[in-house]
């Protein structure tokens, strides 16, 4: 009969992680963690874990939250990595008990509460502006709706990812008449020196756009795919995003100015060997648009002018509003080849601008809900590695001044 390994408990993954890696806060996690917190930390865990938990799970996830937080805490006083190092048995095991959740999402939602705990300091206070209008060179458009909560927190990140002030990104903001409190969240979070500064920060409500309240997601989806969106950007280059589950990780690099949609491949398009249209295409949770593109193909309807009318064309798209534009981009290829006034991306350059369920780029510029994916060929190690530079930049951005 074979032998059975021994699963690791749960307390020691912390112990042997931190003591490997040197830090201090070992101590801290040992007094947190007798023999007799240890075992009623195990018995939790083995209560509140789903079956699709393995007993050694909690160890992974641990190892890599260690390595997000140690990026975190890189730039950080002693005393403020002792304190995040403390707090994260406590983050860790409120996640750890939901229903559902696999190590990416727990991984995820752990480094979002480092990010916003009231007891540390929260990342809010990070000198991060948008640039001004006048001085814009892409804009960065972000919808809300009232659930939210998380999306400010995540837009700052986006403009630091960004480095949006210095290389030249506005901000616009259209929100659902229910998210109008976290639009005041948003503007408190900003610097004084961009908070009060005009055409710095541009927020728009989805009803004075003539959008239905509360705005159903078929709703946004085709706004999406609306001239009267892409009209509240100055600029010709666009970047979509919105919700609380993106995250902007660096600037676009240079090469990425020039095309006319970028987006996460599609995981279904890539198990076919990305035929015809679908491979011109990309996520829509979090890409890039070239306005001039945008603007000759989505829907020139104005829900605000004729909201029938708007609703009718809706009720037609048969598809996303990422998978019109790609429908767009094939078509332009029918029509006018190489003369195209856009260039169209390859999946291969689709999937170094952003990821979602294909794992693919160690440095794309931004990731969407990629922590819900790690059965597609992902893992938590990957989710965690991701995560280390938007932990760095804040420190940059004087997340701990």
């Amino acid at each position: 009969m074979s032998k059975i390994a021994r699963q690791p408990k749960a307390h020691e993954c912390y112990f042997d992680e931190f003591e490997r890696a040197g830090q201090e806060a070992v101590h801290i996690m040992k007094r947190r963690f007798s023999e007799e917190e240890g075992r009623t930390f195990r018995l939790r865990h083995n209560e509140s874990l789903s079956q699709n938990w393995a007993p050694n799970d909690l160890c992974e996830v641990t190892r890599n939250l260690f390595c997000v937080v140690n990026g975190l805490a890189s730039k950080a006083p002693i005393s403020y990595g002792g304190a995040m190092m403390n707090h994260l048995p406590t983050l860790l095991l409120k996640h750890v008990r939901s229903e559902g959740l696999n190590l990416g999402q727990v991984i995820y939602k752990t480094f979002m509460d480092f990010l916003d705990y009231p007891a540390l300091q929260p990342s809010m206070s990070a000198d991060v502006c948008p640039a001004q209008v006048d001085e814009a060179k892409g804009t960065l458009i972000w919808w809300l709706s009232g659930s939210d909560t998380k999306a400010p927190l995540l837009i700052k990140l986006a403009l630091a990812g960004l480095d949006a002030e210095r290389t030249g990104w506005a901000l616009v903001v259209l929100y659902s008449d229910d998210a109008e409190y976290i639009v005041e969240v948003l503007k408190k979070a900003f610097p004084p020196r961009c908070r009060y500064v005009r055409g710095t920060f541009n927020a728009i409500s989805l009803s004075s756009l003539g959008v239905p309240q509360p705005p159903s997601y078929l709703d946004l989806n085709c706004f999406q795919f609306t001239r009267s969106y892409y009209n509240v950007s100055t600029t010709e280059h666009t970047i979509v995003a919105g919700g609380d589950d993106v995250v902007v990780r660096r600037p676009l690099m240079q090469s990425e100015y020039s095309y006319a949609i970028l987006g996460a491949p599609w995981a279904w398009c890539a198990s076919r060997g990305y035929p015809d249209w679908c491979k011109y295409g990309g996520n829509g949770g979090f890409s890039y648009r070239a306005k001039s593109f945008a603007m000759k193909y989505a829907l020139k309807v104005d829900p605000k002018k004729n909201l029938t009318a708007w609703k009718a064309a809706c009720g037609k798209m048969g598809a996303h509003d990422d998978g019109r534009f790609a429908r767009s981009i094939a078509r332009e290829i029918r029509h006018r080849g190489n003369g195209s006034l856009w260039k169209w991306a390859e999946p291969e350059v689709q999937a170094e601008f952003s990821v979602e369920t294909i794992r693919h780029s160690n440095n794309p510029c931004g990731m969407h809900k990629t922590w819900k994916y790690i059965e597609k060929g992902m893992d938590s190690t990957y989710i965690s590695r991701l995560l280390i530079a938007p932990a760095k930049l804040l420190g940059s951005f004087g997340y701990f001044s």
